[in-house]
């Protein structure tokens, strides 16, 4: 994969890299090894720092150290203004990621979630998990 290539990365794998590493850390070192982007609005963003920094997580991270973990995110990441917005997630609250993905023309959308993965790709952006990003790496 060539550098510079612009990915949306669902919330919950940034979450899963951040405190249980395992595939998904593997997935978002990867696409900072290559000099990849991730691709945020300022919705899905606010969903990853509110997320993230819930205490829900504080029995497996202190909070400072995922603090740290976000602004690495953020640093390896551009900001787009969707114009375009999907309707077809069965979760209404998941289209947000679609609409980052067609308005950042993002490589990929790599995504945990079956809700995405059912529909394959998104005008011509392919949805995989992050095992299959991991094979074609």
């Amino acid at each position: 994969m060539n550098r510079n290539k612009r990915f949306v990365v669902d919330t919950n794998l940034f979450i899963s890299a951040a405190i249980w590493r395992g595939t998904p850390y593997q997935g978002i070192r990867n696409i900072e090894q290559i000099g990849g982007r991730f691709l945020f609005s300022h919705a899905t963003l606010q969903e990853l720092e509110n997320t993230l920094l819930s205490a829900k997580f504080d029995p497996y991270l202190e909070r400072n150290q995922r603090s740290i973990t976000l602004d690495l995110y953020a640093e390896s990441a551009d900001i787009v203004t969707p114009e375009q917005h999907f309707t077809c997630c069965r979760d209404e609250w998941d289209n947000k990621f679609l609409d980052v993905a067609v308005a950042g023309k993002a490589e990929m959308l790599i995504t945990g979630d079956k809700d995405f993965l059912v529909l394959g790709d998104i005008e011509d952006i392919p949805i995989i998990s992050m095992s299959d990003f991991l094979s074609i790496g």
